[in-house]
């Protein structure tokens, strides 16, 4: 559930800003972080709307979310 506030805010920040967030946010998930950022990069290339990028993300969020 603490990866979820953090997805809300992305839209007010740069791709490189998030994937400090989730780097901060998940220091202790180091696989989980590097997925994040794997489909940060994978999602720009495919998606041209910042929004999609950001349903994608929360997608992933939801389904990969560690107890």
């Amino acid at each position: 559930m603490a990866h979820v506030p953090v997805v809300t805010r992305i839209g007010s920040h740069t791709q490189t800003s998030h994937i400090k967030l989730y780097f901060s946010l998940s220091l202790s998930h180091f696989h989980f972080v590097f997925a994040a950022i794997s489909l940060v990069d994978f999602s720009v290339l495919v998606f041209s709307n910042f929004d999609e990028r950001c349903h994608t993300i929360t997608s992933l969020l939801q389904t990969s979310s560690l107890p």
